[in-house]
């Protein structure tokens, strides 16, 4: 219908997708890139640039009338780092807790802060498992092969990190991956499951062969987020992960979606 409606206008008319991804890698099936390539580019939006962050900046001030020292600006831009979500969220934790913070501790205040918190984990969801261990290696420092280079591709057409410097966007992303890092090592030498990941199969096991719905799973998982709302996507990929972790230890049930409503824990066959 698309290329139809392309060849009906003569080629004057254009259309706009906005997505995390480009179309091919959300369903291959329907959007082959054979087929994407003929009528479409995919333009791939980096952090904002300093300049437009400040802009951003300045007209978000106004409307949450908020005033911070000259000192505490600059080191707010510099660790949000052209991140316009990150920023927001800075600008109402600030508002509500602290708006005269000084500019050598609000690092400290928002790696701790629960809307970035989310945000960082949410931009960690929206990865392919690949591209979470390329992170894990570029925080190490770690020179990339040419192939881990081709696997990142989205990493750094997005902003991710840099290829040359191998340095991640924004402190507080850094930061984040670094504590998924910590992650994995203590994973390695004990098996277990995260912290995260354990809360959603407890909640699971005392709930066992009944349906347990997203907004339940949000209320035992992300308690101190509920109310800034949890996307279908940060829980999918936590039960994917819960799914795989399951496989490896010895329980004789498994968890299976039940459309529309949510998952349950049933007994394997």
């Amino acid at each position: 219908n698309i290329q139809g409606l392309l060849e009906a206008t003569h080629q004057k008319l254009s259309y706009v997708f906005t997505s995390a991804r480009a179309l091919d890698h959300l369903d291959p099936n329907i959007f082959t890139r054979q087929s994407m390539l003929i009528f479409s580019d995919n333009l791939y939006i980096k952090p904002a640039k300093r300049i437009d962050t400040e802009i951003i900046f300045e007209s978000s001030i106004k409307q949450y009338n908020l005033k911070l020292p000259e000192q505490t600006i600059t080191e707010l831009l510099k660790l949000v780092d052209g991140h316009t979500q990150y920023l927001l969220f800075a600008l109402i934790s600030l508002r509500e807790s602290n708006p005269n913070i000084n500019a050598d501790e609000i690092f400290s205040f928002l790696k701790n802060d629960e809307r970035i918190s989310l945000q960082s984990e949410e931009l960690w969801e929206s990865l392919t498992s690949q591209e979470q261990e390329i992170l894990l290696k570029v925080k190490t420092k770690k020179k990339l092969t040419d192939e881990e280079i081709k696997q990142a591709d989205y990493l750094i057409k997005t902003g991710f990190f840099d290829p040359k410097t191998l340095k991640i966007f924004s402190p507080i992303f850094d930061y984040f991956v670094k504590t998924k890092e910590d992650e994995r090592k203590k994973e390695k030498s004990s098996s277990d499951f995260s912290k995260k990941e354990n809360l959603l199969l407890t909640f699971l096991e005392s709930n066992k062969n009944q349906i347990c719905e997203r907004e339940q799973i949000i209320e035992s998982v992300w308690p101190e987020a509920e109310s800034l709302g949890v996307t279908d996507w940060a829980i999918d990929r936590l039960v994917a992960r819960v799914r795989n972790k399951l496989k490896d230890h010895d329980k004789n049930y498994e968890i299976v979606t039940v459309k529309t409503r949510g998952y349950k824990l049933v007994s394997r066959d």
